[in-house]
C-alpha cells in the first residue's frame, strides 16, 4: 500500500470512528453476522455520507432531487472504493418503493466533443474496468448497504439492474427517467448521442448478469485487521436490544410509490 492509499485508508478510518460515535443510525443496520476487512467496513459504513449521494436516491415520500441529478454522473462512490474507470463516468439511481428495491447502473463516456454515450456495464467495453475487484466491491457493498437498510418487510427484494433490451427505442437511462416521471418527478429527455424513439415501451430488465454482478467478490490474499459490523456497533451503543444495536428507524412511515 503506497502512501497516498494509507492516508486515504486512514481518512476513511476517522470517519467511520465519528459516524459510530456520534450514534448515526443511517450509517448502521442489523444484518447477518460477519467480518469485514476494516478498510472495506470502513467504506460500507460512508457510503451514505458521500457526496450527492441522497441525490441519486428516491424512498418513499422525500423531498425528490431533480431527475437530471439523479441519473448524472457519481464521481464520489468510485473514489471511495479506488475504482478507476478511464474516459467513462460512473452512474447510478436507486428507488425505494413499496414492493421492491430498483437499483440501476451505468456509465457513459465523456467525448471531449458531441454528446455523451451510454454503456450497460455488461457492454465488452467495460469489462476490463467492471471485473476490477475495487469495482466488483463497490457494486457489491452498494448493494448490501440498500438491502440492510431498507430491505424491511422482508418481501421488499432488490433488484439490480444493468441492463435494458428495447424493441427500437430508449436506453436505460431513457427507461430510468421514464420510471422517474411515472412516480411524480420532473420530465427530462437524458441527451445522449443515441437517436432513438423516447415513446417506445416495449422493453424489459435483462437481471441475467446481476446476480454474477452482485456477488461477494474474493478479498484475496490481503491482510490487516477485521471489523465485525454488529460487534462494533453494539461496542459503542447500550441498546438493550440484545446486543444488536439500535432498533433501526424507518425513513418514513407512509406508503411508499408503486409502478
Amino acid at each position: 500500500m503506497n502512501e497516498e492509499q494509507s492516508s486515504g485508508v486512514d481518512t476513511l478510518r476517522i470517519a467511520f470512528n465519528h459516524l459510530i460515535t456520534v450514534n448515526d443510525t443511517m450509517s448502521f443496520k442489523y444484518w447477518v453476522n460477519e467480518a469485514m476487512p476494516e478498510e472495506v467496513a470502513c467504506r460500507y459504513v460512508c457510503i451514505p455520507h458521500i457526496p450527492g449521494f441522497w441525490d441519486h436516491v428516491v424512498v418513499g415520500t422525500r423531498t425528490l432531487p431533480k431527475t437530471a441529478n439523479m441519473i448524472g454522473p457519481d464521481d464520489s462512490l468510485p473514489r471511495l472504493f479506488n475504482v478507476s474507470l478511464g474516459s467513462y463516468k460512473f452512474h447510478w439511481c436507486c428507488f425505494v418503493l413499496k414492493k421492491q428495491i430498483i437499483l440501476t447502473m451505468w456509465c457513459t463516456s465523456m467525448p471531449s466533443r458531441g454528446q455523451p454515450k451510454v454503456f450497460t456495464l455488461v457492454d465488452s467495453t467495460l469489462k476490463n474496468h467492471t471485473s476490477s475487484i475495487e469495482f466488483r466491491r463497490m457494486v457489491f457493498y452498494l448493494c448490501r448497504w440498500f438491502t440492510a437498510q431498507y430491505g424491511s418487510p422482508p418481501d421488499r427484494q432488490l433488484n439490480m439492474v444493468l441492463d435494458c433490451k428495447p424493441s427500437e427505442g430508449p436506453t436505460l437511462v431513457h427507461v430510468i427517467a421514464l420510471l422517474a416521471t411515472r412516480i411524480g418527478m420532473e420530465t427530462v429527455t437524458p441527451h445522449l448521442a443515441q437517436q432513438r424513439t423516447k415513446d417506445d415501451s416495449n422493453y424489459c430488465f435483462n437481471g441475467r448478469n446481476a446476480n454474477s454482478m452482485s456477488t461477494r467478490p474474493s478479498d484475496g490474499n490481503s491482510g490487516g485487521n477485521y471489523i465485525d459490523i454488529v460487534e462494533e456497533f453494539s461496542s459503542y451503543h447500550n441498546s438493550g436490544d440484545d446486543g444488536i444495536g439500535l432498533t433501526h428507524m424507518s425513513t418514513t412511515t407512509e406508503c411508499y410509490s408503486f409502478l
